[in-house]
């Protein structure tokens, strides 16, 4: 018996084999979104338009704020000179030689008799 196993097995490998039957590729089909999926794709989408549109909006107005400050700077520097050339002159005008000047133009004399030290 063993004999004959073995002449069986011999002849069933040289058996030639049938072709394996041809497989067929499918054309790729993408998945199917479920509702809960579109939805949270909109969301997403709405929220990153959002996100750049207020990211655009307050660049914009921090430019804005920037600018005003900056006019404002040069106004309170320009009023802080003034004040110093306003300064300037009222030294001037109140120092004792334009006091002077003023009365000899006027025809002022200043009498001095009429002033006491009180420190003698």
């Amino acid at each position: 018996m063993a004999q004959n196993a073995y002449q069986y097995g011999n002849n069933a490998r040289a058996l030639p084999r049938k072709g394996a039957p041809a497989v067929r590729r499918r054309k790729y089909q993408p998945a199917v979104w479920t509702k809960k999926e579109r939805r949270l794709v909109a969301i997403f989408a709405f929220a990153v338009v959002a996100i750049m549109l207020g990211t655009v909006y307050t660049s914009v107005r921090t430019d804005a704020m920037v600018q005003k400050s900056n006019v404002l700077q040069q106004k309170v520097t320009e009023t802080r000179q003034d004040n110093d050339s306003l300064k300037v002159q009222i030294q001037d005008k109140t120092s004792r030689q334009s006091l002077d000047d003023v009365a000899k133009k006027e025809n002022m004399a200043q009498a001095d008799d009429n002033i006491r030290n009180v420190n003698r």
